[in-house]
């Protein structure tokens, strides 16, 4: 049985009808340090979450952090991929899907606002001077054009769909980080459209010079 959603445009983000969501549950921390977030400097980059912190939202993440201020932060989840395809989850009501996305799949992009999807792609092979260029060729779209041009496709490896989104309230993700439930590192374009995503994880640890198989933790209770 598949998901019905209504889209309308509201800049970056296309609004759709969904009558569930999810809530953040408790996890755990792993005991590797990462750099103080700094306010005034913040550039987006990875999140990257620790082995231990065994959050279902975020288990073994990579979130790719775009907004971080006095008020919180925000990203999104970029190695959760979802069941849902497009040609089978959306109604669109004002235009018509690309038939060639019919079978693209949503990437769950955190437990927040799930009534809400957002495209992102790869700024080298598609450009729109309304859409939000955030860094290394990765770009926010601000409407559905991309998905309803019946006139030029663009491969389904440079772009991602997701849907929901990842936040923490003011001073919360520096709370987090300083106990090791998440380590930052740099945005990559490689990592973001040319890396499998089930291995987005594992090579995000290595960017850093880490093993993956040597991260461990304490079991203490930490609480998303």
């Amino acid at each position: 049985m598949s998901i019905s959603w209504n889209f309308k445009v509201d800049r970056a983000r296309v609004h759709f009808s969904h009558d569930g969501g999810t809530q953040p549950r408790q996890g755990q921390v792993s005991n590797l340090s990462s750099p103080k977030m700094d306010l005034k400097n913040f550039k987006p980059c990875f999140l990257i979450a620790m082995p231990e912190l065994l959050d279902p939202n975020f288990f073994k993440s990579v979130v790719f952090l775009t907004e971080y201020n006095e008020h919180g932060a925000s990203g999104f989840i970029i190695n959760r991929p979802t069941d849902l395809v497009l040609g089978k989850s959306i109604i669109l009501t004002e235009s018509t899907l690309n038939p060639a996305y019919n079978e693209v799949h949503l990437y769950n992009g955190g437990p927040v606002e799930k009534d809400k999807l957002w495209i992102i792609y790869d700024g080298s092979y598609h450009s729109d001077p309304n859409d939000a260029i955030i860094a290394d060729n990765i770009v926010i779209a601000r409407d559905i054009l991309l998905l309803t041009d019946h006139e030029r496709t663009l491969n389904p490896a440079h772009f991602k769909i997701i849907h929901g989104f990842s936040g923490w309230g003011p001073a919360q993700l520096e709370k987090e980080i300083a106990v090791s439930a998440w380590i930052t590192c740099p945005l990559s374009h490689a990592l973001f459209f040319e890396t499998q995503t089930e291995k987005i994880w594992q090579s995000a640890i290595k960017a850093l010079g880490i093993d993956p198989h040597k991260l461990i933790g304490p079991q203490s209770p930490f609480v998303n």
